[in-house]
């Protein structure tokens, strides 16, 4: 079928969405392959996180481009399963992932919990093996042709959540259970980190008028390792109360920004797919074209964006990106001669 008007339109805006994303996903993990052995548990995290959205959006990067390519819409119906359930795959590892990397963090800030990389390492192989068997289901429980179907936009292939048998219902009910889960346990979680941290503020500027109403006073050494992106430590020394308590403002305004910038981007880039996805399955019906192509590109969007919040806010990450980019050295190190 020839690519014509609105599907040709939506092919090229997705196809330069995916390269994107795909090209900055690859930015951010090649860097990083090397010290994966060195990272920190959660960086460990964001590394498969973004391999295996790299991988998603490749997959449909396949689907769009391919459209464009040849002018023509494939069709073929074992192609678009084989792309559903890596879709299906991927997406549900990604959304898992942001569940552990959360969890992580929330310990780490809110009950000074430190998970061991073993942990992280058997998490991730955990999840990759859940998702590929939850992707695999339709397949198992006999033809896939109904669930695994290219959809409405006509320029990516998912499932079909509009169905309500008993084989695609276990599919779909398990998705919605994890990415509503997710969800609400992201926003949960880093209100409670911002919480902690307002409590160490506090204690913090109690000490500082402590100190400044005795000068006897005098505040010992302590440590406070709080997760922004890696695992951010600040140390507390013997040089003043008052450094202390500004110190504590600045990471309360960072944590503050990074909650804001981590949620708000989690839930601007998966929550319209949710929600159009849990509609499409309570009304038995497909959503429109443009709708059904509109939160695909939000979802392709944030994950092209998500790479820039990583390389911002994950120090290790980061740090190893930077390295291999612009040749920076981490801060209070030394290049070598």
């Amino acid at each position: 079928m020839p690519l014509e008007g609105t599907d040709f339109w939506f092919s090229a805006v997705l196809t330069t969405l995916l390269l994107a994303g795909f090209v900055t996903n690859l930015l951010l993990v090649s860097p990083n392959v090397r010290h994966l052995a060195k990272i920190a548990p959660s960086s460990f995290l964001v590394f498969w996180l973004s391999s295996i959205d790299s991988i998603a959006l490749l997959n449909t990067l396949l689907v769009a481009g391919v459209n464009l390519i040849t002018g023509e819409l494939v069709l073929d119906s074992v192609i678009c399963q084989l792309h559903a359930s890596v879709t299906v795959f991927a997406s549900l590892a990604s959304i898992l992932l942001c569940f552990g990397l959360t969890l992580f963090r929330y310990l780490i800030v809110v009950y000074q919990v430190m998970l061991p990389r073993n942990f992280s390492l058997g998490y991730v192989v955990t999840i990759v093996s859940l998702a590929s068997t939850v992707a695999a289901l339709p397949f198992m429980m006999g033809s896939a042709e109904p669930f695994y179907i290219m959809l409405p936009s006509r320029v990516h292939c998912a499932p079909n959540w509009s169905l309500r048998s008993v084989q695609s219902s276990v599919v779909i009910l398990f998705c919605f259970s994890v990415s509503s889960t997710t969800l609400c346990f992201i926003i949960y979680a880093y209100t409670a980190m911002v919480g902690r941290v307002v409590q160490v503020l506090a204690y913090t500027k109690g000490i500082a008028s402590s100190a400044d109403g005795n000068p006897d006073v005098k505040t010992g050494e302590s440590a406070i390792s709080v997760e922004i992106g890696s695992i951010a430590r600040i140390s507390k020394t013997e040089k003043g109360a008052n450094k202390e308590t500004a110190e504590m403002e600045k990471l309360q305004r960072e944590l503050m920004i990074q909650c804001i910038v981590v949620v708000g981007a989690f839930l601007m880039g998966w929550a319209p797919y949710v929600i159009m996805a849990v509609v499409e399955y309570a009304s038995g019906s497909n959503a429109s074209p443009i709708f059904d192509f509109s939160v695909t590109a939000i979802v392709a969007f944030y994950e092209m964006v998500n790479p820039v919040i990583v390389f911002l806010y994950d120090r290790d990450i980061g740090r190893n990106c930077k390295r291999a980019y612009f040749g920076a050295s981490p801060r209070g190190e030394k290049r070598s001669k």
